[in-house]
C-alpha cells in the first residue's frame, strides 16, 4: 500500500473521532486521539511523501477540522447527548403570545380584591379573575386595586388610593405653560432659610 494511502486512512479517522467526540461522552478521550491521530496523518505525509504532500496534508487539517467542528456542534444539539444536556426551551406559542398581549392591556386597569391579599390572591379586573400580586402590602377583600405592572404571568397591583396622582403637565401649571413664571410658592417648594441666621 502506498504510504499517501496510510496518510489519508489517518485523515479520515481523525475527522470520524471529532465527530463521534459530540456523539458519545468520553470526557474529551475521542478528542485527544483525534488530535493525535491527526498529527500522525501529518507527519506520516511528510516523512514518506515528501514535504510537498505534507503541507498539503496540513493545510487540509487547519481548514477541514474547524469546519467539521463547526458541522459537529450543529449536529450536536439533536443527538442524545445533545437533548440530554441542553434545556428545551419550548417556542412560546401563538395563544401564550395573545395571552401575553392581552395581561399588558391590564395595566393601569382597575379592579376589586376578591379576596385579602398576603400578598398573593385574586381579584376581578374587567369582569376576569386573576392572579395577582400586591405590591402595596395586605389588601383586604373588597378593596378597589389597580393594575402597575405585568411581568411576564405576574400581575402586579396596589391599591387604588396608594397610587400617586399623575405629575401636573407644563401645560397645567400655567397658562403659558412655561413653569419658571410661576411664584415660587406656587411650585410647593418651601422657602429657603438663611443657615447663619
Amino acid at each position: 500500500m502506498p504510504p499517501i494511502y496510510f496518510a489519508l486512512i489517518l485523515m479520515v479517522i481523525a475527522f470520524a473521532l471529532i465527530f463521534l467526540e459530540f456523539l458519545l461522552p468520553s470526557a474529551g478521550i475521542l478528542g485527544v486521539l483525534a488530535f493525535f491521530t491527526m498529527l500522525s496523518s501529518i507527519g506520516w505525509a511528510y516523512y514518506y511523501c515528501g514535504p510537498t504532500v505534507g503541507t498539503i496534508f496540513l493545510g487540509v487539517a487547519v481548514i477541514a477540522m474547524p469546519a467539521v467542528f463547526g458541522i459537529a456542534v450543529k449536529f450536536w444539539p439533536h443527538t442524545p447527548i445533545g437533548k440530554l444536556v441542553l434545556l428545551n426551551t419550548p417556542s412560546s406559542t401563538k395563544e401564550e403570545e395573545a395571552e401575553k398581549e392581552h395581561l399588558t392591556r391590564l395595566v393601569g386597569k382597575l379592579g376589586v380584591a376578591t379576596c385579602t391579599l398576603l400578598p398573593g390572591g385574586y381579584a376581578d379586573i374587567e369582569g376576569e379573575s386573576w392572579n395577582v400580586i400586591s405590591e402595596s402590602g395586605a389588601i383586604e377583600s373588597g378593596e378597589k386595586i389597580e393594575v402597575v405592572e405585568v411581568d411576564g404571568t405576574r400581575i402586579v397591583v396596589v391599591r387604588a388610593e396608594d397610587q400617586s396622582p399623575s405629575a401636573p403637565t407644563a401645560a397645567d401649571q400655567t397658562a403659558d405653560g412655561n413653569p419658571f413664571t410661576q411664584p415660587i410658592d406656587s411650585l410647593g417648594i418651601d422657602s429657603f432659610e438663611d443657615p447663619f441666621a
